[in-house]
């Protein structure tokens, strides 16, 4: 169960889930939204190409496959498969909904690692 908690995490990840939390602004993820998050070397996380899949299941729906997210670079050549709640809900953890007029709620933030 710790995979749910944020700090559970590395920090590159959490920069991912940001920009994840950030492309969806609040809705459901679905994979258009993905369009949004830039693959250029360095954006997501420093130094290295960020790719973000979206894998089809045998069911139809956007909720039925999983995604996966590929980090390849100097330091970093690695996948993580995930399911599309679970992406949803550490994305939502470290980049909340767009607060209201009263602000951010979330107690988390999320920190830029530089090599």
């Amino acid at each position: 169960m710790e995979h749910r908690q944020i700090y559970y995490w590395p920090s590159y990840l959490q920069c991912v889930f940001a920009a994840v939390g950030r492309a969806t602004g609040g809705r459901r993820l679905v994979p258009e939204m993905l369009a949004a998050i830039s693959d250029e070397r360095g954006r997501v996380v420093a130094g290295h190409r960020l790719s973000i899949a979206y894998v089809t299941g045998k069911r139809s729906g956007p909720r039925a496959g999983h995604y996966i997210l590929t980090i390849q670079g100097g330091r970093i050549n690695a996948c993580w498969k995930f399911r599309p709640i679970e992406l949803e809900q550490l994305a939502r953890l470290v980049a909340p909904p767009p607060a209201g007029p009263r602000g951010s709620t979330s107690p988390y933030e999320v920190g830029v690692e530089v090599w």
